[in-house]
């Protein structure tokens, strides 16, 4: 009976973590890019997570060639990029989007949609020799 019991208890178990993690939420970042440094001039576009804003007019102000926003984001949710609003310059303009371990999941140029999915999966494993913190 104890067996059962143990057998029983060790399912609940991993259905209960492989469950957290296929809805684990992490941070995504939605970088953007200006190449001749003298920010969007105007230009601005919204991220989506699953059809809802989740960033509203994301530019950059002023006179730079880089910016970022962070945002949160499930594994296997819809991520994409609607409403771009004209700038200047939009020939000047490149993002990309990366997921909870940094790996670019979406990248493009002015009035691209990304139309990526969220991944919050554990990073992989650290080589012999190297030293894993979580």
């Amino acid at each position: 009976m104890n067996r059962l019991y143990l057998g029983l208890l060790m399912f609940c178990f991993l259905f209960v973590l492989s469950s957290k993690q296929a809805n684990a939420q992490c941070t995504h970042t939605f970088n953007m890019y200006d190449s001749y440094g003298d920010g969007w001039n105007g230009a601005s576009v919204n991220v989506l997570v699953n059809g809802s804003v989740v960033i509203y007019g994301a530019t950059i102000s002023g006179f730079a060639s880089y910016g970022s926003v962070n945002f949160s984001a499930n594994t296997g949710n819809s991520i994409s990029l609607d409403n771009w609003v004209s700038g200047s310059y939009n020939y000047e303009i490149s993002w990309d989007i990366k997921d909870g371990n940094g790996i670019v999941i979406a990248s493009g140029a002015y009035g691209g949609t990304a139309n990526s999915s969220g991944n919050c999966s554990a990073p992989p494993p650290c080589s012999a020799g190297e030293i894993s913190v979580t």
